[in-house]
């Protein structure tokens, strides 16, 4: 089961894309998935069928930040041995985390925004 939120910037739709790949609506449950919402969201959905919720298609839609307005993003650095080839260092005996703070965040650079690369061709993080 994967968070997901699906629409135009403002009016994204809180989904769930099952095992089945096929994105569920949840925002009968669930308004948006935020850092208020998301505590106790397990709960609320344990008892939910997600084949009984509505399908929402995901072909040519907006796929969104998994949350709206997160307080804190954390992250794993050199992921993948590509990664610490590309930066020039060795493959770390134990992951790298780090955090970055909510305002560190690009909100317009989603999946499926084609906006986004018409504006930029370089990128957003260095």
């Amino acid at each position: 089961m994967k968070l997901l939120r699906l629409g135009a910037k403002g009016a994204e739709i809180p989904c769930i894309l099952g095992e089945d790949n096929i994105a569920r609506d949840v925002s009968g449950i669930v308004a948006d998935f935020t850092p208020e919402t998301i505590t106790g969201l397990v709960d609320r959905l344990s008892g939910v069928t997600l084949s009984d919720l509505p399908a929402v298609a995901m072909e040519g839609v907006r796929v969104a930040a998994p949350m709206a307005q997160p307080r804190n993003i954390y992250c794993i650095g050199l992921n993948y041995s590509d990664h610490a080839a590309e930066a020039g260092m060795a493959i770390p005996d134990e992951p790298i985390l780090f955090n970055l703070f909510w305002w560190s965040r690009t909100e317009h650079i989603v999946y499926n925004d084609s906006q986004y690369r018409k504006r930029r061709n370089r990128p957003a993080c260095w």
